[in-house]
């Protein structure tokens, strides 16, 4: 009911002369006039609670009416003796009819998880493609900044000396045909570099982080490695990166435990303890 439609109910219920006395007198098993039930909910909102004195004007009514009226009320706990809503109140509303236009409204239904998920808008995987010379230099960069946040106070000095902007730059340049890349062409912001049957390097920018980047591009890693007729993937990653590890597990990899391996330099390879990883490609 809107509020032109109240006040014009409002009006009528006024205009409508008193209810006699003797009609819930000779029945008081009668039940009240549907339009006290609707009073009864205004002023227990307006007021807090709605006696036999508040019902009185409304139906220009005598103090035996109204009371006779409030008891049937209570009776329909509609109201508490003292005047105040029943708890039972919000539960019997719908059930109450407070005039002709009036409508029972649906009971709301409770949220489930499919529900939910039609709300929630699906995030649209990230795209995968293959790396494009356009994005040579944003790949470095990725890739120094990438290193030297997870590796630099970890490896020894004599490793990090090597790690120079440029000597990403100049290894890139063979790993482009192998490499898997989101992100615009010249703006990429994550890669995965294969060799063989290893997911040889992995990075993504600090912008990609917590969008599925990652995964999607380890899964595409897996699958080039699947691909080319592999079984196994393996890759390395070291002890005092345990988000890096985490994030490998998650995905299904195993860990084989801490061995020296031979991480490659612009000229030659350099010997450090990492954890080899490896997941199975080819269900048995």
């Amino acid at each position: 009911m809107n509020r032109r439609q109240f006040t014009q109910s409002l009006a009528a219920l006024f205009a409508t002369p008193a209810l006699p006395a003797v009609t819930l007198a000779a029945a008081p098993t009668a039940t009240a006039p549907a339009a006290a039930y609707f009073w009864a909910d205004y002023m227990t909102r307006l007021h807090s609670r709605c006696t036999p004195d508040m019902l009185a004007p409304f139906f220009r009514a005598d103090k035996t009416l109204a009371k006779t009226i409030h008891s049937q009320l209570v009776a329909d706990n509609v109201l508490t003796a003292s005047g105040h809503a029943h708890p039972n109140l919000l539960a019997k509303q719908p059930q109450k009819t407070f005039g002709q236009n009036s409508a029972k409204r649906p009971q709301s239904k409770p949220e489930t998880q499919a529900t939910k998920a039609q709300k929630t808008p699906m995030k649209q995987a990230p795209e995968i493609r293959a790396a494009h010379p356009d994005d040579h230099d944003a790949l470095a960069k990725i890739w120094h900044n990438g290193w030297v946040e997870s590796h630099a106070e970890h490896v020894p000095a004599e490793l990090t000396a090597q790690r120079t902007p440029d000597s990403f730059h100049a290894r890139l340049t063979d790993m482009l045909e192998t490499t898997l890349v989101t992100g615009p062409i010249g703006a990429p912001i994550g890669f995965c570099a294969i060799k063989n049957n290893e997911v040889y390097q992995m990075y993504v920018s600090p912008t990609a982080r917590g969008t599925g980047s990652a995964a999607a591009l380890i899964s595409a890693g897996c699958d080039a490695i699947k691909s080319a007729g592999h079984s196994q993937a393996k890759l390395d990653v070291i002890a005092e990166n345990p988000r890096a590890r985490a994030f490998y597990e998650k995905m299904g990899w195993v860990s084989q435990g801490l061995q020296t391996v031979d991480v490659d330099l612009l000229d030659g390879t350099f010997p450090l303890a990492c954890i080899v990883m490896t997941k199975e490609l080819i269900t048995p």
